[in-house]
């Protein structure tokens, strides 16, 4: 994950709102134009305006964001690639928050361990890949191996995806460790 420079909740806002707009142009069918200006025509209105002359300048002058006159004298907000790849960043980012691990009815006696190699120099997403495995409930057995009862394939590909650490992570299941009776207490199965 490439270094940028934190962005505020209303600048946020607006870039998904212009993200919006982008999606708006893309969309051909009159519903789903019609649902997006609903959703985003509300969400404008909800910003102070003065908060948003701020947070408007901000992201100008982060250079998310650029002007272009109409010929009437007006101007256009437009993303620039910076300011659509930072609101793409967070639409992934509420994603990957919404990720979770369906607990089974009855857990099938296989485990699943998630082991992973991230340099040094990539610590700040080691640290966060490692908080996000937390969150979803693994269980630490060792810095860089988690393991959890449920199967989460999907869930930790995502998650490795979002990272950009695919290739650094790896994915087993297997029925036999030895920390067993251990893992079985933590997550209260049997």
């Amino acid at each position: 994950m490439n270094r940028q420079k934190r962005i505020g909740a209303i600048q946020q806002k607006i870039l998904l709102l212009l993200m919006a707009g982008v999606a708006f142009g893309l969309c051909q069918s009159p519903t789903r134009q019609w649902r997006i200006i609903k959703e985003f025509s509300e969400e404008w209105k909800s910003i102070n305006r003065r908060a948003l002359q701020q947070a408007t300048k901000k992201l100008y002058a982060s250079r998310f964001i650029r002007t272009q006159k109409r010929s009437d004298g007006t101007y256009d907000l437009l993303l620039t690639a910076t300011g659509k790849q930072k609101a793409q960043q967070k639409i992934h980012q509420e994603k990957i928050s919404s990720i979770f691990i369906k607990k089974q009815s009855h857990w099938d006696g296989v485990w699943h361990i998630v082991m992973f190699d991230i340099p040094e120099f990539m610590s700040q997403i080691r640290n966060g890949f490692r908080h996000h495995l937390k969150r979803l409930g693994f269980c630490e057995l060792q810095k860089s191996v988690f393991a959890h009862p449920y199967p989460c394939t999907k869930e930790i590909e995502a998650l490795a995806n979002f990272y950009d650490v695919r290739e650094r992570v790896c994915i087993l299941s297997t029925k036999d460790i030895d920390q067993n009776s251990m893992l079985q207490k933590h997550f209260k199965i049997h």
